[in-house]
């Protein structure tokens, strides 16, 4: 394995554990056939994790693991989103319907953008530059859709099971840290300190998911919107039930 500081090694070495515990957790409880693709994201970033203890850092062979593993990851990442979207509005299908849709258009216009901003960025000759131009596009994108559906979270008072309230949160703060690192680093500055810090919170997600998922979370429902003003939540409610019919129709 490559040198590494200390304290990075010892982070990375807690992040794993925290990846094993959560996928522990999922494939012990059954919650793994809830939360397919988030269970697969988990399982592409331990093979991400274990191609530095493999391959030298300067090796081909570690260059092409690295960019496999981070493209599965790309997939992933948008995939989680996905399933949250399900998750999240499973009693508006209508309304998940069109959530999902406008993902998918996004997602599709972020890699069209990404691939002129190849073209037209200065200097970017390396394979690696190319592909990390690319990679911030549809993370931004990502990034965007994964913050509409935490404010959706934070405004209607819908009732969710606490697996999905946990998950949510979760990885809102999860990925939203990966890309502040991820966009720091692609800048090429010195960002140990800020590294350091991004580890620590997703590591803090994993063992926080380690510990609360759970088979009886699944039956257990609360909500967690529009706590401000517990007084309109029957209005709130009637609107969303409202538009969800209206996007029924439509697709009828």
């Amino acid at each position: 394995m490559f040198a590494l500081p200390g304290p990075t090694q010892s982070l990375l070495l807690l992040q794993a554990l925290g990846v094993a515990g959560v996928l522990a957790r999922l494939v012990f409880s059954g919650l793994f056939r809830t939360y397919r693709f988030f269970t697969g994201y988990l399982i592409a970033v331990g093979a991400q994790m274990a191609a530095p203890w493999i391959w030298n850092e300067s090796s081909p062979a570690y260059f092409r693991a690295y960019l496999t593993t981070e493209s599965v990851l790309l997939c992933f990442y948008a995939l989680v989103v996905m399933e949250l979207y399900s998750l999240v509005l499973k009693g508006q299908p209508g309304i998940a319907t069109v959530a999902k849709r406008y993902v998918c258009f996004g997602l599709a216009g972020a890699v069209f953008l990404s691939l002129l901003l190849v073209e037209w960025e200065q200097a970017p000759g390396q394979y690696l530059e190319r592909f990390l131009i690319v990679e911030r596009t549809i993370v931004s994108s990502i990034l965007f859709f994964l913050l509409s559906i935490t404010a959706f979270l934070a405004y209607y008072p819908v009732r969710l099971t606490r697996n999905t309230v946990f998950y949510s949160i979760g990885y809102a703060i999860y990925f939203t840290c990966k890309a502040a690192a991820l966009f720091v680093w692609n800048q090429r500055r010195n960002t140990e300190a800020l590294d350091h810090l991004a580890l620590a919170i997703s590591t803090a997600c994993l063992l926080f998911w380690a510990v609360v998922l759970s088979w009886e979370g699944e039956a257990k429902t609360t909500v967690v919107g529009h706590r401000w003003a517990p007084g309109d939540d029957e209005r709130l409610l009637r609107q969303l039930e409202s538009l969800n019919a209206s996007l029924v129709r439509v697709r009828e």
